[in-house]
């Protein structure tokens, strides 16, 4: 390798590097609010984590409490059946940038009960009943750019036999970075310079008598 190409190589190292790397934990917060379907006074109740601060390393995967949810269970009288159903809006933001996404994940929960139709206000007169709930998907989410990071958002939960309940799973990869206009300016004239170095000390070398 030439003298030349060394410094080249080495010009743009200096110069480019330092944009392309990647520093450690990426940082970013969340943020949650709940819409009920419709109003269920105290029958049923989503406990939301209201936000936070996390920090992930590149490639990681974290994973965030969002809520808990109480209610009751048991259809009102005459009837067989009893459903919640809500949204939770969650809002990431990469704090190193400030940029933000929101995703609107929906849960519901649903109770079915099974008694004779002449007993349906008798609450002993039950033979069976389910339960079942849910939250999001885990494998469905949303992918988005914020800043200088890929995020891939999820939010899952709730299970048979349960209110609904949810965790966010957030995993972050740093886009390939690519240099500003100033840097690629600032090495355009760092290699002008070289090859300016290199054209004068060849009309030196070229005007210097051989003795």
């Amino acid at each position: 390798m030439s003298i030349c190409t060394r410094s080249i190589w080495t010009v743009l190292a200096v110069t480019l590097l330092p944009q392309l790397a990647t520093a450690g934990p990426i940082e970013w917060s969340y943020h949650t609010e709940v819409t009920y379907n419709q109003d269920y006074g105290s029958n049923f109740t989503v406990s939301l984590q209201p936000n936070g601060t996390v920090s992930t390393l590149p490639g990681d995967q974290s994973f965030v409490w969002l809520f808990y949810s109480t209610g009751v269970a048991r259809p009102e009288p005459g009837s067989h059946e009893r459903t919640y159903e809500f949204t939770v809006a969650v809002t990431v933001t990469d704090l190193a940038s400030g940029a933000a996404h929101t995703m609107n994940i929906g849960g519901w929960y649903s109770s079915q009960w099974s008694y004779p139709p002449e007993e349906a206000n008798n609450p002993d007169a039950w033979r069976w009943d389910y339960e079942g709930s849910g939250f999001g998907d885990f494998w469905g989410g949303s992918g988005v750019i914020l800043g200088k990071n890929h995020y891939t958002i999820r939010g899952y939960g709730g299970a048979s036999g349960s209110f609904p309940f949810g965790e966010l799973a957030v995993e972050i990869h740093p886009t390939a970075a690519t240099p500003e206009p100033s840097t690629i300016a600032l090495a355009g004239l760092s290699l002008a310079g070289v090859g300016l170095f290199r054209t004068r000390r060849r009309a030196v070398t070229v005007s210097t008598p051989v003795v």
